[in-house]
C-alpha cells in the first residue's frame, strides 16, 4: 500500500478552477449494522422495509457491517470480527443491531425503516469534495483500486478521516435469521477501519491513494467493489463518499499484457512511453489519469510512441481496444 499525493498542473488546475463555481453532489451514504442471528433485523419493519425503501432512492450508497454483539457468531462477523465492531464502535453504536448510519448520524428510533424520511434530509446536498474510484480486477485474482480526494471549493474542514475498503455486493447465505439474500457486504478495510487520517488537499488539488489486494477465498470475486467514505473527524458526519461497480473487471498487470501481445515500456517512464503489438495489429489507445478521465486518445498500428513530459508524476492507465481483445494496463510516470 503506497500513498502518491498529486499536484495537478496549471492545465489541470484551470480546469478544476472552473468546478469551484459548479454544484459539487453529496453522495448520500447509508452505513447498515446488521447480524444474521438476528431476528429483530429480519422482521418486516426492519431490513426488508429498509432494502424496499433503498431501492426506491437508487443514488444512495449503502454497505452493511455485522457487529458480534448482539449476537458473537454472526456468519460474516465471523469473517473478519474486528473490523465488523471496530467500525460501529467508531460511531459509538456497538451492542444492537440493527442500526442506520446515514451520512455519519444514527436514524432516529422515530423514523422507520421503511420512510423515504430516511434519506430526504440528506438528499440533494452539494460537497467540498469529489472521490474517483479507478478499480481493477487482475487475471491473477488481485483487486486494485486508485482512489482520488480532490477539493473542488473553500470550507471550513481541517482534516479528514478516510476509509477505503472493500464490499461484496451479493451474498447468497441462509441465515439463521430468515434472510437468504445479503447486500452489500463489508469484507476488509484497505485503510484503518476508522479510516486513515488525512490533511485535506488545498483547492484545486488532489491526494491519491493506491492500493493491491489477493482475493480472499471466502469472496465472489466479481461480486467485489472498492469503495471510500471521507468523514470529519470531529463530528464523523460524511462529507463525501463513492463506490465502484463490481462490474469494473477490466484486468491489468503484465499477464494481461501478455495475452494481448502486447510489450509497453519502460514503467516507471520519465520521457517516452512505447506500446508495441503484434506486426500489422490495428488499435485505438486511451491515456487516463488516476480519477479516470481520458487525457489522450491515440489510433497506432503496431507500435505507439508517447510523450509523457507534459504529465505530472503519478499513476496513469492505458486503454487499448484491438481486434485481439483490450488491454487496461497501469504505468507510473515519475
Amino acid at each position: 500500500m503506497k500513498l502518491i499525493k498529486t499536484l495537478f498542473s496549471i492545465v489541470v488546475f484551470m480546469a478544476l478552477s472552473a468546478m469551484v463555481y459548479a454544484q459539487i453532489p453529496q453522495k448520500v451514504i447509508v452505513e447498515h449494522f446488521t447480524n444474521t442471528r438476528c431476528s429483530i433485523c429480519a422482521s418486516s419493519s426492519k431490513n426488508p422495509a429498509f432494502y424496499d425503501n433503498l431501492a426506491n432512492h437508487p443514488g444512495v450508497l449503502h454497505i452493511s457491517y455485522h457487529p458480534s454483539s448482539p449476537y458473537s457468531n454472526c456468519f460474516f462477523n465471523l469473517h473478519n470480527p474486528s473490523e465488523n465492531d471496530d467500525r460501529t464502535k467508531y460511531y459509538g453504536t456497538f451492542g444492537s443491531t440493527p442500526d442506520l448510519i446515514v451520512q455519519g448520524k444514527l436514524n432516529p428510533l422515530s423514523t422507520p425503516f421503511g420512510s423515504p424520511d430516511v434519506f430526504s434530509p440528506y438528499l440533494n446536498q452539494t460537497a467540498a469534495f469529489t472521490i474517483e474510484i479507478l478499480q481493477t480486477k487482475t487475471l491473477d485474482e488481485k483487486i486494485e483500486a486508485t482512489v482520488n480526494l480532490t477539493t473542488v471549493i473553500e470550507h471550513n474542514y481541517t482534516g479528514g478521516q478516510f476509509l477505503i475498503a472493500l464490499a461484496e455486493k451479493v451474498v447468497n447465505y441462509d441465515a439463521p435469521n430468515g434472510e437468504d439474500v445479503h447486500y452489500d457486504v463489508f469484507r476488509k478495510a484497505l485503510t484503518d477501519i476508522e479510516g486513515d487520517a488525512i490533511d485535506l488537499p488545498a483547492v484545486g488539488e488532489s491526494v491519491t491513494f493506491s492500493y493491491a489486494i489477493d482475493k480472499d477465498e471466502a469472496w465472489d470475486f466479481s461480486q467485489m467493489f472498492v469503495y471510500a467514505i471521507l468523514n470529519d473527524p470531529e463530528s464523523k458526519e460524511v462529507l463525501q463518499s463513492e463506490a465502484a461497480d463490481p462490474s469494473d473487471n477490466v484486468t491489468s498487470t503484465d499477464e494481461s499484457a501478455l495475452f494481448l501481445n502486447a510489450t509497453i515500456y519502460p514503467n516507471p517512464v520519465q520521457d517516452i512511453l512505447q506500446i508495441n503489438l503484434d506486426q500489422g495489429v490495428r488499435a485505438e489507445m486511451e491515456i487516463l489519469n488516476a480519477a479516470g478521465s481520458v487525457l489522450e486518445q491515440v489510433s497506432f498500428e503496431t507500435t505507439a510512441i508517447v510523450s509523457v513530459n507534459d504529465f505530472a508524476p503519478g499513476i496513469y492507465f492505458l486503454k487499448i481496444e484491438s481486434e485481439k481483445g483490450r488491454l487496461f494496463h497501469k504505468v507510473i510516470v515519475e
